[in-house]
């Protein structure tokens, strides 16, 4: 077995040991006539080890619960606590703290976190965004595919506050500037005004405010017996400073209507996202909840 690091925690003989003996123990529970040779690679760290078989699944060991789990992502970082600043709730300065977690996150977002499984970031990246709006002035089916995002690791925390009673937590973020770049389907109509195309998206955004709550609820990990914390619902409201879009290959690549429609949009832009903010909101809203679950399962409310 190969070991990966760089890791700070070296493990006792006695550690050792143990650790042996439960990786074995695991291995059986994959192939019984498999022995401790079974695994590529070991990564430890002071609460978990994390070792990959040869079909490249991974399986981490609890070391204080003596409990194996099963976990799709693979770790890079063995000691998670070295980047991200761990809060509690008897804190006095909890919601200092928050903001404190947070900002410690951001420079390791660009790249992502395999160990907490989250993506790389920047840029951020969606297969796909649907927008239907059939109501008001715009009835616009659209599908945007291979959705690239970028700037979203610049974001600013304004203001963070978690109400304990209501277990809800408020944030406030600013975002100085986000670009997107995707392939496009659109058909339907603006103020009256017929769209179609197929070809390549893009849009700039610039002085973007969010303000978001969430809900949270606490659920017991049937892996380790810790008391978690996860995102139940959630509000967003945002406010665009001021966005520009190019939409290439409109009607069937005719130049004078691309170039009549795009300076419309331009010129519009204010009205077409107050059209289709409902989706907009929503979208945000589900990419917020994943990626603030995925940090509420690592760590334990405690």
């Amino acid at each position: 077995m190969d070991f990966i690091g760089p890791c700070s925690f070296i493990p006792s003989k006695e550690t050792f040991c143990f650790l042996e003996l439960n990786l074995l123990l695991a291995a059986r529970t994959i192939n019984p006539l498999c022995s401790l040779d079974f695994f590529n690679s070991i990564i430890y760290s002071k609460e978990y080890v994390i070792f990959q078989t040869p079909g490249m699944q991974v399986l981490t060991l609890h070391l204080e619960h003596s409990h194996l789990i099963h976990d799709e992502s693979y770790v890079k970082s063995c000691d998670l606590t070295s980047f991200l600043k761990i809060c509690h709730q008897n804190d006095p300065f909890f919601n200092d703290c928050i903001m404190e977690s947070v900002v410690s996150l951001k420079p390791y977002l660009k790249n992502g976190i395999p160990g907490l499984g989250i993506p790389a970031c920047e840029p951020f990246r969606l297969e796909e965004i649907e927008i239907d709006q059939a109501s008001g002035p715009i009835h616009i089916c659209a599908r945007y595919n291979n959705v690239s995002i970028y700037g979203g690791t610049n974001f600013a925390p304004k203001s963070i506050r978690f109400d304990l009673e209501k277990n809800v937590i408020h944030l406030n973020l600013y975002i100085p500037r986000l670009e997107m770049i995707a392939n496009y389907i659109m058909n339907g109509r603006i103020l009256m005004l017929p769209i179609t195309g197929n070809g390549v998206a893009r849009g700039n955004f610039t002085d973007i405010d969010i303000i978001m709550a969430l809900q949270l609820t606490r659920y017991c990990d049937e892996r380790t017996g810790l008391i978690h914390q996860m995102v139940e619902d959630i509000y967003v409201d945002f406010d665009i400073g001021y966005a520009t879009v190019y939409l290439d290959n409109l009607f069937d690549g005719d130049e004078t209507l691309s170039a009549a429609m795009n300076l419309f949009l331009n010129d519009n832009w204010n009205m077409v996202i107050a059209e289709i903010r409902p989706k907009l909101e929503e979208t945000i809203a589900k990419l917020i909840m994943d990626f603030t679950n995925v940090i509420f399962s690592t760590f334990p409310e405690n």
